[in-house]
């Protein structure tokens, strides 16, 4: 078991983790054998490391989504991490 925290420093965390940590449950539930832990500006993945590789590499395009629209909505997080 491994464990990985991503720091969110570039753009504000809330709109990362959604409303309601909206998006964090999409992320979780696509990731269901990770615990995905949001707090503060970081998110925490414990779990196997190829699984951890994976869900770190979408969170990264979710980020650059929102850097590149300045908007992101729950479908395209849906579409990022699907």
């Amino acid at each position: 078991m491994s464990e990985k925290c991503i720091s969110i420093d570039s753009v504000n965390p809330v709109e990362i983790f959604g409303f309601g940590n909206s998006n964090i449950e999409i992320i979780s539930n696509r990731y269901s054998k990770l615990k995905v832990i949001a707090r503060g500006n970081i998110i925490k993945l414990i779990g196997e490391e190829a699984e951890i590789d994976n869900c770190e590499n979408k969170i990264n395009k979710i980020i650059e989504h929102h850097k590149k629209y300045l908007k992101l909505s729950n479908e395209n997080v849906r579409d990022i991490v699907n």
